[in-house]
């Protein structure tokens, strides 16, 4: 574990030591790199005020969510993803939704789902606490919300900021 310049603990991970990180970052979560290197994966993350933002790079592999906040100490957290490299997909509210690269997914992960990485991939994860957010907003995050830095702006002003973010968060305040 290293330390940010205001000694917040930066929190990695690799290859074995992945799933663990992944599930107490991101709650009840099951992976499956049933075919895939497990080995090839990667993780780092930091808390930045109540946010968290992880980059997780990784052979293919699934991620099944089905009850994320099994427990109390569980973090509750609407999720965005950022899909710097790969290609992907997720099955949630009845909605099938592919993530290819440089597109964005803000997904509710209380709600069942399945996210699917069907070649390697380079993610940035932003956590954001549920309560920050307007209920409205949560609620209408029943089904995945996708964007693409192509077509949105936003979604490429993202991409940037949270890539220049990951880049130099152990110099951090």
């Amino acid at each position: 574990m290293r330390f940010s310049a205001d000694h917040r603990p930066i929190e990695t991970a690799r290859g074995q030591e992945f799933a663990g990180l992944a599930r107490t970052l991101f709650g009840n979560v099951r992976l499956d790199f049933t075919a895939a290197d497990e080995e090839k994966s990667s993780m780092l993350s930091a808390m930045l005020g109540a946010c968290r933002l992880t980059r997780l790079e990784a052979d293919r592999h699934m991620v099944f969510g089905e009850r994320v906040t099994a427990r109390p100490d569980d973090p509750d957290a609407i999720k965005l993803i950022l899909q710097a490299e790969g290609s992907a997909s997720i099955t949630q509210g009845g909605l099938h939704a592919p993530i290819s690269t440089d597109a964005l997914v803000i997904y509710d992960p209380r709600r069942p789902y399945v996210l699917t990485n069907s070649t390697p991939v380079r993610q940035l994860l932003l956590q954001l606490p549920r309560q920050a957010l307007p209920q409205a907003a949560v609620e209408r995050l029943a089904a995945p919300f996708t964007a693409h830095a192509e077509y949105d702006g936003m979604c490429g002003i993202l991409l940037s900021l949270m890539e220049t973010t990951m880049h130099e968060i152990g110099h951090l305040d």
